[in-house]
């Protein structure tokens, strides 16, 4: 399969995310026409070609980012809001599993879920 243009336009929009974003804001940030079934395509295309990572928070919406920009979240279960964090704590994690488990690994992604201070704040109203 050939990298598109469609492609191109897709992966590009997430190069500049400040965050992971759903495929409906990824068409939003798009100025060319395309529909929700081009942009999922590329995306499949991007993911299967290990351009992006994909990852479901929750609310069964799934938000798509350059791994190499983004691999820790703050997800909020009420607003759906998500704060990227570059704090890692996983590094020593990584070299005890590739030694006890003789496991190479690529890549992680870490998230927590909970409440935002904006929606805790709400529900104290």
């Amino acid at each position: 399969m050939r990298f598109t243009e469609n492609r191109k336009n897709v992966l590009n929009v997430l190069k500049n995310a400040k965050r992971p974003i759903t495929a409906e804001e990824i068409d939003a940030e798009i100025t060319k026409e395309l529909d929700l079934s081009t942009i999922y395509r590329a995306l499949n295309f991007l993911e299967e070609n290990q351009f992006i990572s994909s990852a479901s928070f929750g609310k069964n919406i799934r938000f798509f980012f350059c791994e190499d920009k983004f691999n820790h979240f703050l997800y909020c279960e009420k607003c759906s809001k998500i704060e990227v964090f570059n704090d890692c704590f996983a590094q020593k994690l990584k070299k005890k599993l590739n030694k006890q488990y003789n496991f190479q690994i690529e890549s992680h992604i870490l998230y927590f879920r909970g409440i935002c201070n904006a929606c805790k704040q709400e529900e104290e109203l």
